[in-house]
């Protein structure tokens, strides 16, 4: 994304939040790398 476009920005980080909460980024990390993703990227 270009630098300093914090409305895109805010979206990624918004959408990413999302998809931590619901469970669906563990899923796909685990589907892509074959093991759970590290706790610290749940945060």
């Amino acid at each position: 994304m270009k630098k300093g476009n914090t409305e895109l920005l805010g979206k990624i980080n918004d959408g990413l939040a999302k998809i931590k909460a619901n469970g669906k980024y563990a899923e796909i990390y685990k589907k892509w790398f074959g093991k759970e993703p590290p706790a610290e990227d749940l945060k």
